[in-house]
This record gives C-alpha cells, structure tokens and sequence, in this order.
C-alpha cells in the first residue's frame, strides 16, 4: 500500500503542467493516505497489537504525511502579487530619493551608489530566486 501512496504522490508531479491531472492524482493519494491510516489504527487495536505499537508506529506515518500535506501546500501559495508591486514601489522611491541626494553633491559617494546597487540588485535576487522562477509558480493554480 506505501507503494501505490508514493506512486500517487509522485504521478501528481509527473502530470504537471496538466494541473487537473495533478489535482485527480493527488485526490487517489489521498484516499490511500486515509486507508493507510485506517488499516494501521485497526492492526494498533487488535488484542495482539503490543501496548507499545502505537507509539512506535502512529508517530512516523503522521510525519510522513504531514510532510507530504505540507510540501503540496507549499506548491499552492505563492507570495500576492501587491507585495512584488510595493517592494517595486519601494525601490522607485528609494532611487528617487538617493539620486536628489547624490545630485546635490557633484563628486557623489561610491560607498553609497555601490551599497544602494548591491541593495537593489540582492532585494530583486532573492524574490526572483525563491518564487518567480520557482517551477511550481509558472502553473496558475499551483
């Protein structure tokens, strides 16, 4: 049954980009999920069982799959979009006002123009990094 579970997980994200495909895997994933959990707490109850088995067992399945739960949330929230548009904003303002500031002085300030490139050029890297060319932002609904 753990083999058909992680066939499931993993032809969900062998089906993408086709996101329907995805959803209808991870919709048979889950039932197994929930036929796991049910078969392992019946064979815990069972006159048999040793008293330690529920400890033993229960804790590293409910790991497994939160983990799993968490990962296919993750692929589903993305950072909003007003966010990107006022970190935007943001470094508008701030180029704005640091060139008036440079422009009164002739001679300007390297120390200052390289910290507010290196500081533009880090805010874009880290964004586009981890979210805009993230494989699972390119899918709407994912």
């Amino acid at each position: 049954m753990f083999r058909r579970y992680l066939d499931a997980r993993l032809a969900a994200y062998r089906r993408l980009p086709d996101v329907e495909a995805a959803y209808r895997e991870l919709a048979m994933a889950t039932a197994i999920q929930d036929d796991i959990w049910k078969q392992t707490v019946a064979a815990i109850r069972t006159s048999d069982a040793p008293s330690y088995a529920a400890m033993m067992v229960l804790p590293p399945l409910n790991a497994m799959f939160d983990i799993a739960t968490t990962r296919t949330m993750a692929a589903q929230i993305h950072t909003p979009v007003g966010i990107f548009i006022i970190l935007f904003v943001l470094a508008l303002v701030g180029a704005l006002l640091s060139g008036y500031a440079l422009a009164a002085d002739r001679s300007g300030s390297w120390l200052h123009i390289v910290c507010f490139v290196l500081v533009i050029v880090s805010r874009r890297w880290s964004t586009s990094g981890s979210e805009c060319n993230s494989r699972a932002a390119r899918y709407r609904g994912w």
